[in-house]
């Protein structure tokens, strides 16, 4: 029997995971789109520290640029959404790019061969994760030498984390979730994960690009997440993000790909430093609209 570090930590989450999803469609009969993101959004609330808000909504910049419209992990301690809508579920909200620390893409069911057409595809939730990612690069980046949102080192100082990590403190985390997977719209639930890790290789062209979510959790028994090659050959799992030289090493892990998913999100979390709004713009603004 497998023993795992912190009384089973990660078995336990994975566990949790999964119960609460199953009691949710039990109870509320959920099975496709917006009703499956809320629960997850739920979820999530019950798995996450405080000071990170959840929802579902679009990520927006200063320009009124936008992505996304699956669930935004962002700092709710410093950053309102700009809906403040009195009830967390009715509609979708709106966060400020800055405030953003995660973005996830979540399915019921993702089909592994689709077009962009299909809401449900591999091909669609890649799409999603890659505008995300582009318009969060676009965000002033907090490097490592900023030690406080007002206030940064100066001099010759030198940094190194080492391989594996981005070179700024605010990268985005992006995964894709999904709770069951089949090959295509309309055929049978694959229902193993040796199944899913077969049909998912036969997609490498498709998620294996630019802009990539930094880990999907398919079904309880697919992770997949950033390594870097070894001299030995063999990949090294060292952050939750993609850096240059990183590929997609896709594992099978019966029952604990959510749990798996759960930890990556939380290291990524640990790392993120968030930058600040550009207050002096947007009261600048308030004196002087846009036509």
């Amino acid at each position: 029997m497998h023993k795992y570090l912190y009384q089973g930590y990660i078995e336990t989450l994975a566990k949790r995971f999964d119960t609460a999803l199953g009691e949710i469609q039990t109870q509320e009969n959920f099975e496709y789109g917006e009703e499956f993101e809320k629960k997850i959004c739920k979820v999530l609330r019950l798995a996450l520290p405080q000071k990170y808000g959840v929802c579902r909504g679009y990520i927006v910049n200063e320009h009124d640029e936008t992505a996304g419209d699956d669930i935004i992990i962002y700092d709710a301690s410093r950053f309102p959404t700009l809906r403040v809508l009195d009830s967390e579920e009715k509609e979708k909200e709106w966060i400020p790019v800055e405030a953003v620390y995660a973005y996830i893409e979540a399915k019921h069911t993702l089909n592994l061969v689709g077009t962009e057409d299909d809401g449900s595809s591999l091909q669609k939730a890649m799409k999603q994760v890659a505008e995300v990612k582009k318009l969060c690069l676009r965000r002033t980046a907090v490097s490592p030498m900023q030690i406080a949102p007002y206030l940064s080192l100066q001099g010759a100082l030198s940094l190194d984390r080492g391989p594996g990590y981005p070179a700024i403190d605010n990268p985005v985390f992006t995964m894709i979730m999904s709770r069951f997977v089949r090959e295509k719209k309309g055929a049978a639930h694959l229902q193993s994960g040796v199944a899913i890790h077969g049909k998912l290789m036969e997609q490498r062209a498709v998620f294996e690009v630019d802009n990539r979510p930094d880990a999907m959790a398919l079904g309880k028994e697919v992770i997949a997440l950033p390594a870097l090659p070894t001299k030995e050959g063999l990949p090294a799992f060292v952050s939750p993000f993609f850096v240059t030289n990183a590929r997609t090493e896709v594992l099978t892990v019966p029952d604990l790909s959510f749990g798996l998913g759960l930890l990556l999100l939380l290291f990524a979390l640990d790392f993120v430093r968030l930058g600040r709004l550009p207050w002096e713009l947007l009261i600048s603004n308030g004196f002087n609209p846009r036509n």
